[in-house]
């Protein structure tokens, strides 16, 4: 059999009471014996200090004790409520909605996004029917042409103008915007007939 003993296993709480107990019975000086446990001044009197305020030492939470940009617990209160009266609302319809309500001081809609998700309000299925599918495009060049009016507007002699745009599926190359009077057939078929020539 041994005739060692095996090392006693310490924590680091164990650790600072020596430290501090050390300290406290004052054979050794105070920067003497943080060489010796290998500390800095600083923190040494940081453990002393609060052993005798509290006697603890044991690590504190470094959670701050005032979180200036948290939502305040009325205001996520409220948008619950609004989700639970309104289930197909989403983020930006519950601030919009809130705004038009008189409230000021409201949070953004990432925000709102996530008072809603940490409550349980935001669904897995939900999550997924709302991320962007990848945008259709065909395999090669004019396989699909997309025509599209894209809306109208006033011009300085006072007609409006209906711009009709083409464009190919595949490259994205613009095959026409043309400025047209309206949006019937006779200038559509004259804006193909142009692009079928070419």
């Amino acid at each position: 059999m041994s005739d060692f003993m095996p090392w006693k296993e310490q924590t680091v709480k164990d650790s600072r009471t020596s430290f501090v107990l050390d300290v406290l019975a004052g054979e050794t000086s105070k920067s003497r014996l943080c060489t010796q446990y290998g500390i800095s001044r600083v923190t040494g009197d940081k453990w002393l200090k609060r052993y005798q305020q509290n006697g603890s030492l044991s690590d504190q939470s470094r959670a701050p004790f005032h979180t200036p940009g948290k939502t305040p617990c009325e205001v996520e209160k409220l948008i619950i409520d609004v989700r639970n009266d309104h289930p197909a609302w989403g983020a930006r319809k519950i601030v919009r909605h809130l705004q038009n309500k008189g409230y000021s001081s409201l949070p953004s809609p990432s925000t709102v996004c996530a008072i809603l998700k940490r409550n349980g309000l935001v669904s897995k299925k939900a999550s997924q029917s709302a991320t962007p599918y990848k945008r259709f495009e065909k395999g090669s060049c004019n396989e699909l042409w997309q025509a599209d009016f894209k809306g109208h507007f006033a011009m300085a002699d006072g007609k409006r103008c209906h711009p009709l745009t083409v464009i190919d599926d595949h490259s994205r190359f613009n095959l026409a915007v043309d400025a047209k009077e309206n949006e019937r057939y006779v200038g559509v078929v004259e804006s193909f007939s142009r692009m079928f020539a070419i």
